[in-house]
């Protein structure tokens, strides 16, 4: 049972849904569904169009405006390293990899719509397509190569293995180049703040335009503290890992 900020009720329109959690748009988006303000579909004529069960739907919908903060939770720098790691996989890479792709399609979908008047989205959806070829074979070379090295020299330091010394000199990763990389995409995500005025949605904006920001938002969001959380938590610890097992 969740603690509902909203009664989601069949006759309830999907623009209405939208305009008071943008995030429901990502439900709609999913199944095809039209949630524009020019659209009067309500959620039970879209469940019965697109052959979906209503409970299930309302389900969706009521997850995907779940307050997501954590209270009580120890400082990210006392994190185990095998912890931090599949926390950083499991939650941003897998927004990185399944949710900015999207975003990166709706900014393009709305420019084609609307040309005129948003010469700066131009330039930002120049910037999240540089962005996308960019990160996503960063996080696939983080997973395969750079986050095993890191558990096993971990595990090593920890454990105290003889073989610990040769692990690093044998097995070391370039952990400082993934680093000055992801700067690289702090300046990327500087310029398209810039660009949007700091995602400022401007008043009587279009659904559609509010959800293009609003999603750039949750994006800045999400790769900023993926990139705090490795360059200045994980890769640090594991620098000063290698350190002490070369001595």
């Amino acid at each position: 049972m969740f603690l509902r900020s909203i009664t989601i009720t069949p006759e309830m329109k999907l623009a209405d849904l939208v305009k008071f959690d943008y995030r429901m748009a990502a439900v709609f988006i999913k199944y095809r569904m039209k949630y524009s303000e020019r659209s009067n579909m309500t959620l039970q004529m879209a469940s019965i169009k697109k052959k979906i069960d209503f409970n299930r739907l309302q389900l969706e919908l009521e997850r995907a405006i779940l307050p997501c903060q954590l209270t009580g939770i120890k400082p990210f720098s006392e994190w185990e390293i095998y912890f931090l790691v599949d926390y950083i996989i499991h939650m941003h890479h897998y927004y990185l990899r399944s949710d900015f792709p999207v975003t990166c399609d709706l900014l393009n979908s709305f420019i084609k719509k609307n040309k005129a008047g948003f010469e700066n989205l131009h330039k930002v959806y120049k910037l999240c397509e540089e962005l996308k070829q960019e990160i996503i074979p960063h996080i696939k070379e983080e997973e395969t190569s750079i986050f095993p090295y890191i558990k096993q020299v971990s595990s090593a330091y920890v454990n105290k293995d003889s073989f610990g010394k040769l692990l690093v000199k044998t097995l070391r990763k370039p952990v400082d180049v993934i680093m000055r990389n992801e700067k690289g995409m702090v300046a990327t995500v500087l310029e398209i703040r810039t660009l949007t005025d700091n995602y400022l949605v401007p008043e009587n904006a279009a659904t559609e335009y509010k959800i293009v920001l609003l999603r750039l938002k949750e994006f800045d969001y999400e790769l900023m503290q993926h990139i705090y959380l490795e360059n200045e938590i994980l890769f640090p610890k594991i620098l000063q890992i290698e350190k002490e097992l070369l001595k």
